[in-house]
């Protein structure tokens, strides 16, 4: 759904076809950032997101296929783009990502946590991902075996199926990580 209880998402594409963002800025939800649904054909492009005003603030949340994710600049203090697979008879497919600058106390990139249906032919590349130097919100010191300092995150790559759905062919290639 588009509006858990509790706190709203900025942004949900629900059941979209041929979805366009590019070339905005998007800061402090209170909840996820942008949500797509169950959408079909989604560019996300120089798009600039700070979403670090609360808990559980995700910057790209995908439930969708056909995907293209390239040059954008995300600042997040949860997962900063997430594929989950709510929905059993979904396909999250076809997926590419590129070019973007991450920064998170989190999972840079995460599948899973909802992972009912399958995730399959999903493309990440030429990305960099550091931890949030700046964070007001996650003590990892205290939850984290291993973390020392206030400023690292969970993972560049955090690859989940946990609740029996499936993953197929995912790459990662030419992502540099700094301090995780």
């Amino acid at each position: 759904t588009c509006e858990p209880e509790g706190r709203p998402r900025l942004v949900c594409f629900r059941s979209c076809k041929d979805v366009r963002v590019e070339d905005v800025t998007l800061k402090d939800p209170g909840f996820w950032t942008v949500y797509f649904h169950e959408c079909d054909g989604v560019v996300v492009r120089r798009v600039t997101i700070r979403s670090h005003a609360n808990f559980n603030n995700d910057g790209l949340d995908f439930q969708a296929k056909n995907v293209l994710v390239e040059d954008c600049d995300l600042v997040c203090d949860d997962d900063a783009i997430v594929f989950k697979g709510e929905n059993p008879d979904f396909v999250i497919e076809n997926v590419v990502v590129r070019r973007c600058r991450i920064s998170t106390n989190c999972n840079a990139f995460k599948f899973g946590t909802a992972s009912l249906g399958t995730v399959r032919n999903v493309t990440i590349s030429d990305c960099e991902v550091c931890p949030r130097r700046d964070s007001l919100m996650w003590d990892w010191t205290t939850r984290v075996p291993g973390c020392r300092t206030h400023d690292c995150g969970i993972s560049a790559v955090a690859l989940e199926v946990v609740d029996g759905g499936r993953m197929e062919k995912v790459r990662v290639r030419d992502v540099t990580v700094d301090g995780m």
